[in-house]
């Protein structure tokens, strides 16, 4: 039986990327589902069946968006969805053979693959640069959103009149901390989003024999790089004291950032918490506090700055066995 052919899968994968992105305009609660699993079939494509099939997937994913749909879903595919899952999965298959004293030696030597750090830090990178070029194209300001969520608001007051109902002015200023808001937790989504998927794609493509990068034990060897220890607290202070789309532009990336070092500090417990008999209950309550109040990953995302400061000028190991918590 001959093998797909890597331009054959990767159109089918754009196909099902674009497909579950025009699925998410269906009515109801799950709606929005078939949105954040849109970057699997591409991260599937690329570790299954190499770059040329993740950049045929690409630009199968936006050549359906153009013929559907207007710009800024053409613009929410691409910047969203499709680039960041190509770059992230390209660098993830990316390695070079190195010997003991460090020379290149790919015949004779073990692979030393893309570092896990980078990976995150640059799709941090790719998703709030998409996102500006989502909010460029959508004309996104404080300006425009501000009469869509007060619209949205009194929808809701209307149709549920238990609710306590707001004059226009505290409908005002409440929109006006959510559209605050916005920049900063869009993006972090997003990250959340490719993490998952591009986790769930490796293991797929691991238990076919599709992928020859090796497991990351990501508990003991996920950390953040100085680039993102230094961009951080600089993006912040620009959103609190910044003014206009620069504190907005700020906003982005302290948001997806801030989500990175989460996801650190994160890693973090479930190293903590291995072999342990209450792993699964601890990490169960954790996870569904994070869902439920969200505040918890501040003390995560201090955790991740701690633990990439100490991790500075450690190589990982990018070679170690697969773990399991």
């Amino acid at each position: 039986m001959s093998k797909p052919h890597p331009i054959l899968i990767g159109v089918l994968a754009g196909l099902a990327a674009a497909l579950l992105y025009f699925s998410s305009y269906m009515v109801g609660m799950l709606g929005k589902l078939p949105l954040y699993i849109a970057p699997l079939p591409i991260y599937l494509a690329i570790f299954s069946f190499g770059s040329l099939s993740g950049i045929v997937a690409t630009l199968t994913a936006l050549g359906i968006a153009l013929m559907l749909a207007p710009s800024l879903a053409v613009a929410t595919v691409g910047a969203i969805i499709a680039f960041p899952a190509l770059l992230i999965g390209y660098q993830a298959t990316l390695a070079q053979g190195t010997s003991a004293d460090g020379e290149k030696d790919a015949d004779s030597s073990p692979l030393t693959w893309f570092p896990l750090e980078n990976l995150l830090f640059n799709l941090a990178i790719a998703i709030g640069c998409g996102v500006l070029v989502i909010g460029a194209i959508s004309g996104f300001s404080s300006e425009t959103i501000v009469p869509v969520i007060v619209k949205q608001m009194q929808e809701i007051t209307r149709i549920n009149p238990e609710l306590k109902s707001l004059n226009e002015a505290d409908l005002i200023n409440l929109a006006q901390t959510f559209a605050k808001l916005v920049p900063f937790f869009y993006p972090s989504i997003w990250l959340v989003t490719h993490v998952i998927n591009a986790h769930l794609a490796a293991a797929i493509s691991r238990n076919y024999k599709r992928m020859q990068r090796p497991a990351d034990d990501m508990p003991v060897d996920l950390s953040l790089p100085l680039g993102a220890l230094v961009a951080l607290p600089t993006a912040m202070i620009l959103m609190l004291f910044g003014t206009g789309v620069l504190a907005s532009i700020a906003a982005v990336f302290s948001g997806v950032l801030f989500m990175a070092f989460a996801i650190v500090g994160l890693g973090a417990l479930h190293l903590r918490l291995r072999g342990r008999q209450v792993a699964r209950p601890m990490l169960i309550i954790t996870y569904l506090i994070i869902f439920l109040f969200s505040f918890p990953l501040l003390i995560f995302a201090i955790a991740g700055v701690a633990r990439s400061i100490s991790r500075l000028g450690n190589p990982a190991n990018s070679n170690r066995p697969n773990s399991t918590v």
